[in-house]
């Protein structure tokens, strides 16, 4: 259950920060991934840099639907 609600909140997360809307919190959630890696050992940087390298599909899927969806806003 844990698992599943960190899931969320990390693509969450990812999606605001691929869109600009939490620029201004960029340092600070560099600061929060270092801590979880520190005190947990989750690196959700890494993490999510394996899920590119293991699907390249789905990644490159999900970047072009990212990119339909800044184009029609």
């Amino acid at each position: 259950m844990i698992s599943l609600l960190v899931a969320v909140f990390k693509a969450v997360i990812t999606k605001l920060l691929a869109t600009s809307a939490l620029s201004f919190l960029h340092p600070y959630l560099l600061k929060f991934d270092a801590w979880c890696e520190n005190k947990l050992g989750i690196d959700l940087i890494k993490q999510d840099k394996k899920f590119h390298e293991k699907y390249p599909l789905v990644s490159a899927r999900l970047e072009e639907v990212e990119r339909r969806l800044k184009i029609k806003k």
